[in-house]
């Protein structure tokens, strides 16, 4: 694969051109890379960014994280806010769009929680966590984006939460 094919790949699943100038093991996580490429990440296929005291620093870890699976691991990729991903599973996105949720072995999700009101009906909200939970199960990996130090419960179901908390490797911005 040459330098122009993977940096087509990068923008075909949203990284941004900032987080396609630097590395994980630059911006200062080692850690998070050696999680990425362990074997382990099997057991913990959820990476959930908390955005921490900078909303910028945590978007672009996101995005390191993100071009990091998908240049250790190049598999179709979907990359998108949580609404687009509910437009998309009720059938409401373009058809490119719901394809590429179908198919997706990363499922790269900004805004996943916030502090204010869930935006969702409690039935988006269940199928969405059951959409997910699939897709982690058969084998896909998750990266979740916090864009504040929101928990998770705030708009997920338990049984939810708790697949998360027990699969996952979380990371705070710097």
């Amino acid at each position: 694969m040459t330098d122009e094919d993977i940096r087509a790949m990068l923008a075909a699943a949203g990284i941004p051109r900032e987080a396609m100038s630097t590395t994980l093991l630059r911006a200062g996580y080692k850690s998070v890379r050696e999680a990425l490429l362990s074997p382990a990440i099997v057991d913990t296929p959820v990476f959930y960014v908390n955005a921490g005291k900078s909303r910028d620093n945590g978007e672009t870890l996101f995005y390191l994280i993100v071009k990091e699976a998908l240049l250790s691991s190049p598999s179709p990729t979907y990359c998108a806010d949580l609404i687009d991903m509910q437009r998309a599973l009720i059938g409401e996105a373009e058809d490119n769009e719901i394809r590429t949720l179908q198919k997706a072995r990363i499922i790269a999700l900004r805004n996943f929680v916030d502090s204010g009101p869930c935006p969702f009906t409690p039935y988006d909200i269940t199928y969405m966590s059951s959409f997910l939970y699939k897709k982690v199960r058969d084998g896909a990996m998750l990266i979740l984006h916090l864009p504040e130090s929101t928990a998770v419960s705030n708009w997920w179901p338990t049984s939810f939460v708790s697949f998360v908390s027990r699969k996952s490797y979380g990371v705070v911005a710097k």
